[in-house]
C-alpha cells in the first residue's frame, strides 16, 4: 500500500465527480508542493490548466476549480478579488483543506459574483485526505516544522500556535484514516500532548463513523499508537548502523530543508566521457536506489551497492563494440540508452558515497561512540551483568580531537539520561574541558531540556537520583555494538506480538498488553477506551484476509495487517529506519506519521531556541499580510462587460461632442446677429450728429442702453 497511490486515486475520483478536464486547476503555497508530489507532469491528463492562484492565468473564463488551504489569508483574499469587480469563472468549485473556512465563507457568498459561479456546489467541498503531505509509500508529515517549541511552550509562543498544530496533527490522522478506511484502536503515550491528541482523534473517529453508518471499516483491529517527542531523547542522539542514518550523521553538506516538503539532497562532482560534471542525489522516492538501501545497514548497503555496480559493468558491455553491429544489438542501445544512463548515474552517486562514508565512520570513531552509547543503554536495562562504568569513557571521546563537536553534544546528552542527571558544576567542566567554544549553547540546550520533562540537570551532589522512564530494549548479548534496541523498534515489535504492558518499561519484564489498573497516571501506553479482551488480544496477532494452508512469512501488501504510529513533535531519519526496517519481519504494513523530519541538529537546535522568537512558524508564514495583485482585481471583470462599457463610453463621448458642436455653431450665429445689428445703430447714430450736436451725449447713452440690452438678451439664450 502506497499512501501516494490512494491519495493521488482519491483526488482523481474528485476531480472526475466536478468534471474538471474542462476546468482550471487553481492552487496556493499549501497545495501545490501535493499536487506536484502526487502528479509530477501528469496533473493536466486531468484538469485543463493548474496555475497558483497569484499567478496569471488562462484568460478563459468559463470554469474553475480551487484548490485551497482556508488558513492561508492570502489565498482567501485573492479567492476574493477574483470575484470582486465580476465573475472571473462561470462555473466554480472550491475545495478546501481542513480547516476553520466557517469565519470567512458567509462574507464570500454575500458577492452576488462569486455565489452566482457556484453552480454545482453551493458549500465548499472538504478534502480531508489531502490533510498530509506523504514523503515516502508509508511515511507522511502535517508540514508543521519547528513543532517543538510550540507544543512544548506554548506560553512563549501562544495559545493560537499550539492549537493550530494540534488541529493539523488531528486532521492528518483522520485523513489518513478516512482514506484507509480504518476504525483502529488507539493508544498513547501517556503525556500531555499526547494524551489531548489520542482523546480527540478518539472523539472525531466515533463522531464520523456515527454519521457514516453506510461506510463499514475494513479494519477494526489495527492499533493506532500516538507519541510525541518528550516519550523519548535518549533514541534521537544515539548512532545507528542503517544506511539512512550514515548519511545524515556523516556528511555536513547534506541537510534537510525546513518547509512541508523537507528533501534532501547531496551534490557531489563526477568524472565522465565529457569530463568533470557536477551531479546531485536526491534523497526520496524518485531515487529507486536509495529507496532499496535506505532501511540495510551500512554493511548490507554497500554489499549490495557493490552487487548492482558489477550488474552495471556487464550492462555497460552491451552498449559499446560489437554489440552495436547487429541490429538486435542497436536498437536495444537506442532503446534503453537514456534509462541506462540515469540507472547509471545513480548506482555510481551510492557506490561514491558508500566509500566517503566509511572513511568518515574510521575518522570520527562510530564504532567507539556506538560502543560507548550501548553500554550506557545497558545501564538503564535489567541485564545486570551488562552494566559496566562508562565514565572514563565519555572522558576519553570527549578529548579525542578527531570527534567532531555535535557528536560529543550527543554523547553528553545520552550519558546525562543514563546517569540520571549531571551535577551542573561537573558539567561546566566538562564543556569547558571539550568545547569550550560552545559551553554556553550546550549549557543552554540542557536546561531547555530540563524544561521538557528531562532529568539532565542536578543542581549539587547529594539530590536524589531520578532516572527518566526510557522504552528502548536491551538485549542479552556479549557484542557491545548490538545491546541497544531503538525505542520506537521495541515498542513497535512488542505491539505486533501483543507484550506492550500498558505500564511498560525498559526494565519490564514482558506481559500482556491491556492491564486493568484504576491509577491511569501510572501507565505509560494506555488505551483511550477499555482495551481488548484477552481473545482479542490473542486474535491480534494473526495476519487476516488469508487463506489458513497461506503462510504469514512474505505476504503480499495487500494482504498484510496495519500498524499505525504518529508522532507529534518530529522524528530523525534514523527513527524512520529503526520502524520502516521491521515491515518484513514483523509482516506488516507501518505507516509512520509525524510533524516533521529533521536531522539531529535541527532538533538539538530548536530545543536550544525553545525560549528565543527566532522561528518562522508555519502558521506564521500563512498569516502573513501580503498586497493582492492588482491584476486579479482587473481580470475579475468580464472583458464583454469591459468590451460594452467602453462603447457605450465612445457614443456618449461622441454625442457629447455632436452637442457641442451644434452649441458653438448658434453661439457663433448670434454673435453675427449681434455684429450686423451693432453696424447699423452705427449708421443712424452718424447720420444725426450733422444735424443736431446738441443732443450728441444723449444719444451716446441711448446706444449704450441698447447695446447692453442686446448683450443681456444674447446670454440669456439656452444653448
Amino acid at each position: 500500500m502506497s499512501l501516494f497511490e490512494v491519495q493521488k486515486n482519491a483526488f482523481i475520483a474528485d476531480l472526475k465527480k466536478f468534471r474538471a478536464s474542462h476546468r482550471h486547476l487553481i492552487v496556493d503555497d499549501t497545495t501545490y508542493p501535493i499536487i506536484e508530489k502526487l502528479f509530477n507532469d501528469d496533473v493536466l491528463n486531468y484538469v485543463y490548466t493548474c496555475k497558483k492562484i497569484d499567478g496569471e492565468r488562462s484568460k478563459n473564463r468559463d470554469s474553475a476549480l480551487y484548490l485551497l488551504d482556508p488558513t492561508r489569508n492570502f489565498s482567501i483574499n485573492c479567492l476574493a478579488a477574483d470575484f470582486s469587480n465580476g465573475q472571473r469563472y462561470k462555473d466554480t468549485v472550491v475545495m478546501f483543506m481542513p480547516g476553520p473556512y466557517e469565519l470567512f465563507w458567509k462574507d464570500l457568498t454575500t458577492n452576488k459574483n462569486f455565489s452566482n459561479s457556484l453552480l454545482m456546489q453551493k458549500t465548499p467541498h472538504i478534502v480531508d485526505y489531502l490533510s498530509f503531505v506523504p514523503l515516502e509509500p508509508r511515511v507522511f508529515v502535517t508540514g508543521n516544522f519547528h513543532s517543538i517549541p510550540v507544543y512544548y511552550n506554548s506560553m512563549k509562543h501562544g495559545k493560537n500556535y499550539y492549537q493550530y498544530q494540534i488541529d493539523t496533527a488531528l486532521n492528518s490522522m483522520m485523513g489518513l484514516c478516512t482514506l484507509t478506511n480504518e476504525y483502529p484502536i488507539v493508544r498513547y503515550y501517556n503525556s500531555k500532548v499526547s494524551k489531548e491528541l489520542a482523546h480527540r482523534f478518539q472523539e472525531k473517529l466515533d463522531k464520523y463513523y456515527r454519521e457514516h453508518p453506510d461506510i463499514i471499516p475494513i479494519n477494526s483491529k489495527t492499533v493506532f499508537l500516538i507519541t510525541d517527542r518528550t516519550m523519548d531523547m535518549f533514541g534521537p542522539v544515539c548512532h545507528y548502523q542503517y544506511y539512512r542514518s550514515q548519511i545524515f550523521d556523516l556528511l555536513d553538506d547534506v541537510e534537510i530543508e525546513r518547509d512541508v516538503d523537507p528533501s534532501a539532497k547531496y551534490s557531489y562532482i563526477a568524472q565522465t566521457g565529457e569530463g568533470t560534471v557536477k551531479k546531485t542525489l536526491f534523497f526520496n522516492e524518485t531515487d529507486p536506489i536509495y529507496m532499496e538501501l535506505k532501511d540495510l545497514t551500512i554493511d548490507k548497503a554497500t554489499e549490495h551497492i557493490k552487487n548492482l555496480y558489477k550488474e552495471l559493468k556487464i550492462e555497460d558491455e552491451k552498449f559499446t563494440g560489437k554489440n552495436l553491429e547487429t541490429a538486435n544489438g542497436l536498437r536495444h542501445a537506442l532503446v534503453n540508452k537514456d534509462i541506462h544512463a540515469e540507472r547509471k548515474a545513480l548506482i555510481t552517486g551510492h557506490y561514491n558515497l558508500c566509500a566517503k562514508m566509511w572513511d568518515i565512520l574510521e575518522k570520527e570513531h562510530l564504532g567507539d561512540i556506538m560502543t560507548f552509547e550501548n553500554l550506557c543503554a545497558a545501564g538503564l536495562g535489567p541485564v545486570e551483568k551488562l552494566k559496566v562504568p562508562v565514565t572514563d569513557g565519555l572522558v576519553q571521546l570527549l578529548n579525542n580531537p578527531q570527534i567532531n563537536v555535535y557528536n560529543k553534544i550527543r554523547m553528553l546528552v545520552a550519558y546525562s539520561i543514563y546517569r540520571g542527571g549531571i551535577i551542573k558544576a561537573d558539567l561546566e567542566k566538562l564543556l569547558q574541558f571539550s568545547m569550550p567554544e560552545k559551553a554556553n549553547n550546550v549549557m543552554k540546550l540542557f536546561q531547555n531540556l530540563q524544561s521538557i520533562g528531562f532529568t539532565v540537570i542536578k543542581e549539587k551532589l547529594g539530590v536524589p537520583v531520578t532516572k527518566d522512564k526510557t522504552y528502548f530494549g536491551v538485549e542479552d548479548t556479549e557484542v557491545q555494538m548490538k545491546i541497544y534496541t531503538p525505542s520506537y523498534s521495541n515498542i513497535i515489535s512488542k505491539l505486533v506480538y501483543n507484550k506492550l504492558s500498558e505500564f511498560y518499561t525498559t526494565k519490564t519484564i514482558d506481559t500482556k498488553g491491556y492491564a486493568d489498573e484504576d491509577d491511569e497516571s501510572l501507565k505509560t501506553f494506555p488505551f483511550v477506551k477499555a482495551g481488548p479482551t484477552p481473545m482479542e488480544m490473542e486474535g491480534m496477532n494473526t495476519v487476516r484476509n488469508q487463506p489458513k494452508w497461506k503462510s504469514s512469512k512474505n505476504s503480499n501488501d495487500a494482504s498484510r495487517q496495519k500498524l499505525i504510529l504518529f508522532c507529534a513533535g518530529g522524528l530523525t531519519p534514523s527513527e524512520l529506519s529503526s520502524i520502516s526496517s521491521l515491515e518484513n519481519e514483523l509482516n506488516r504494513n507501518i505507516i509512520i506519521g509525524t510533524d516533521e523530519i529533521y536531522t539531529v541538529w535541527d532538533m538539538l537546535g530548536d530545543i536550544t531556541l525553545i525560549q528565543d522568537d527566532e522561528f518562522d512558524f508555519p502558521l506564521k508564514q500563512k498569516m502573513e499580510k501580503k498586497p493582492i495583485p492588482q491584476f486579479l482585481y482587473d481580470d475579475s471583470t468580464d472583458p464583454a462587460i469591459v468590451q460594452k462599457q467602453l462603447q457605450e463610453q465612445q457614443q456618449r463621448q461622441q454625442q457629447q461632442q455632436l452637442q457641442q458642436q451644434k452649441l458653438n455653431a448658434k453661439a457663433t450665429e448670434y454673435q453675427s446677429l449681434a455684429n450686423e445689428s451693432t453696424s447699423k445703430h452705427h449708421h443712424k447714430l452718424g447720420f444725426s450728429l450733422h444735424g443736431r450736436k446738441k443732443s450728441e451725449s444723449n444719444s451716446g447713452e441711448g446706444e449704450e442702453k441698447k447695446k447692453k440690452s442686446m448683450m443681456k438678451k444674447f446670454k440669456n439664450l439656452n444653448f
